[in-house]
């Protein structure tokens, strides 16, 4: 959905971090085949992200974010994941 509803935006300050939780799909591999332990790893591709606050975007740069946005890839790498057992 484009473009974002603004409670979708996170303000993220310079040298700050932010976090999310995320589900993941079942795995296609058994859990009880893991052991316990997986390596992971993220990649994607970051839509918009601009240089300054929400307040401080007009309606049209979220609108058309390709010509004031920076766009990119990422990746992440690889993470350790324990596997719990849900029920």
């Amino acid at each position: 959905m484009w473009p974002p509803p603004d409670d979708c935006l996170i303000v993220v300050g310079a040298g700050a971090a932010a976090t999310n939780d995320l589900v993941l799909k079942a795995p296609t591999v058994p859990v009880d085949k893991l052991s316990g332990k997986a390596t992971v790893a993220l990649n994607g591709r970051w839509m918009a992200v601009w240089d300054r606050s929400r307040d401080r975007l007009s309606d049209r740069e979220v609108e058309n974010s390709s010509s004031s946005a920076f766009a990119g890839d990422f990746a992440t790498k690889d993470l350790e994941a324990t596997i719990r057992q849900w029920v």
